[in-house]
């Protein structure tokens, strides 16, 4: 069997769109045994992923057969709490878009790094139409302040120019993915980054300084200086999955303060020699980026506790499954009655 290996470009309903190394593009499905050794959402074919593929009789499309191995993934807790939803694969930065107007919101610019971290990409924030905000220069410096050794930079759709800084995240064989809260202008953003108009784009809503809503699926594109870009539907629902190693990478600063605490079980509220209500006192950590640590913290570890019930669960039916079938077989064989 000769495998071809190809990329996952687009997903729509259970099909995927294909690009083989040799740059043919083609609709794939996945292999009926592929289904049946699938075990979680995440072992599917997702957006970025590399796929080893065989072609059907007539050489029209291609069987997935097997999934590679992943260098990053991105994903969140599926709506409704059930499972991973993979995001994006195979990515080198994660662009995080956030808006310079009144929808700037630095709580949810933490979830998005966090899960940034966790994807083993590198998090890259990018404040967009700062045309539109009279002191861009000011909420661009409290954006680096709060997030400390990760990138941030503000581009306007109108200054051409304000692009350039982020070529270097496209360069050849570098994967990105964009993602965002709807309407802080990601259509826009890919459209700069792919130097072509892919996506459709909306103008901002004057009543509430938001955009509207315009992406519903994931796709692939080529850049021209060699990278690519993964574009995402907008996220109303960012619920973090069980890792809390964005979590420290993110609250890096806080993680030191807690460190210092003179006492290991530490609560932070009382106790003396408490280094995270010293920082406080002293204006060197926000109370508002306090509570959404403890928020996030709080939140990821629900997440392990439900993952750890949940495996165990499943561990527990692959066993009993195991026993039912192996009753089976001794009864056939007149071993039991």
């Amino acid at each position: 069997m000769t495998f071809v290996k190809a990329r996952v470009i687009a997903e729509q309903k259970g099909r995927y769109r294909l690009t083989t190394e040799d740059k043919k593009t083609c609709w794939g499905q996945i292999k009926g045994r592929f289904l049946h050794l699938a075990e979680d959402s995440e072992d599917f074919p997702a957006v970025g992923d590399w796929v080893h593929a065989t072609w059907d009789p007539q050489g029209e499309f291609l069987m997935i057969e097997e999934v590679l191995p992943r260098k990053s993934c991105l994903g969140r807790r599926a709506v409704g709490g059930q499972g991973a939803q993979l995001i994006a694969t195979n990515i080198d930065s994660v662009l995080i878009a956030s808006s310079l107007n009144q929808d700037l919101n630095l709580n949810r610019l933490d979830r998005y790094v966090t899960m940034a971290w966790n994807s083993g990409a590198v998090p890259v924030i990018v404040l967009t139409k700062r045309d539109l905000s009279e002191n861009w220069q000011e909420l661009e410096n409290e954006v680096k302040d709060r997030f400390v050794g990760v990138n941030v930079h503000s581009v306007s759709n109108r200054e051409h120019d304000s692009w350039q800084d982020l070529k270097p995240y496209l360069t050849q064989d570098q994967t990105i993915v964009v993602v965002g809260s709807s309407g802080v202008g990601k259509s826009t953003l890919i459209n700069q980054l792919v130097q072509a108009e892919v996506l459709i784009t909306q103008e901002i809503r004057t009543d509430d300084d938001k955009g509207k809503h315009t992406t519903t699926s994931r796709s692939l594109w080529q850049t021209p200086w060699g990278g690519a870009v993964i574009d995402t539907p907008g996220m109303r629902e960012l619920q973090l999955l069980g890792d809390e190693e964005g979590l420290s990478q993110t609250f890096e600063d806080i993680e030191k303060h807690i460190n210092n605490c003179k006492f290991t079980d530490c609560q932070h509220v009382t106790e003396p020699g408490c280094a995270i209500r010293q920082a406080k006192e002293n204006g060197d950590l926000d109370e508002e980026r306090w509570q959404s640590y403890l928020k996030l913290q709080k939140e990821i570890h629900f997440q392990i506790r439900k993952q750890d019930k949940s495996e165990a669960a499943k561990e527990k039916k692959k066993w009993k499954k195991i026993h039912q079938d192996l009753k089976v077989r001794l009864k056939e064989k007149g071993r039991i009655e």
